[in-house]
């Protein structure tokens, strides 16, 4: 029951698992909004993600959404049936999509990096050049508790990262502050590697390092944190792995 509820977070979501992705992402989202309006919930912000626009070097809020897999695809008709709801029965939602987020944990691809780090090492395809757009957790919350303070946020999709970083400067940061070795993988043999009829664990990563987006977004922050402070800062190193 929602009795009593003004303001709701929507962060539910699974990653993997199709036949679970089209239930909780797509059809448990519907549900929710419809009990949102039933209550008439004040707010509602929507976590979304950037994995719903089709993958390109820059990415803007007036890019094209064709999401290239099923995550992004589950999502993307999560939103279209909330802003439908918003244009129909006036749904108060207020659509987020993160970029990488980061800090606190190693979920998504930047704990990924950050997992490796602890494990001693960072890895490094071709040039190293490819660009993602990263926000801490922090700042994602700041932006969730914001959004809701602001009527003119309601029925807007906000790209949500402040900062658009390249491998070489993640990798850069760490090594900087730990005792970690680079491993560098030419780019023709990782290509080798990606085209390999069986199963790597190798190759998630390889298409991670080698995924090149830089999103643009459309909430502005005066001040966030930046990859290299977070870094420098020891948050999420223990001191005996510090130089």
């Amino acid at each position: 029951m929602m009795e009593h509820v003004e303001i709701v977070y929507h962060l539910a979501g699974k990653t993997t698992e199709e036949g679970d992705m089209n239930k909780i992402n797509t059809i448990a989202t519907k549900k929710l909004f419809e009990e949102c309006i039933r209550y008439r919930v004040k707010k509602v912000v929507f976590f979304s993600t950037v994995a719903v626009y089709k993958t390109n070097k820059i990415v803007t809020i007036s890019s094209k959404k064709e999401p290239t897999n099923v995550y992004g695809k589950t999502k993307l008709e999560a939103e279209k049936i909330g802003m439908e709801y918003y244009k129909k029965d006036k749904l108060p939602l207020i659509i987020l999509e993160p970029c990488s987020v980061y800090g606190k944990t190693y979920n998504g691809s930047m704990g990924k990096i950050l997992k490796r780090a602890e494990n001693g090492y960072c890895i490094k395809i071709g040039k190293g050049e490819y660009k993602n757009t990263i926000i801490h957790v922090d700042d994602l919350v700041t932006i969730a508790i914001n959004v809701v303070q602001n009527e003119e946020y309601i029925g807007k999709t906000l790209i949500c990262g402040p900062e658009t970083i390249t491998i070489n400067e993640i990798n850069h940061a760490l090594k900087a502050e730990r005792h970690i070795n680079e491993i560098y993988i030419p780019y023709k043999i990782a290509m080798w590697i990606l085209k390999l009829p069986f199963h790597l664990k190798i190759k998630s990563t390889i298409k991670q390092l080698t995924r090149e987006s830089e999103y643009i977004t459309n909430y502005k922050m005066d001040t966030y944190i930046k990859y290299r402070e977070y870094i420098n800062s020891g948050e999420f190193y223990d001191r005996k792995y510090r130089k």
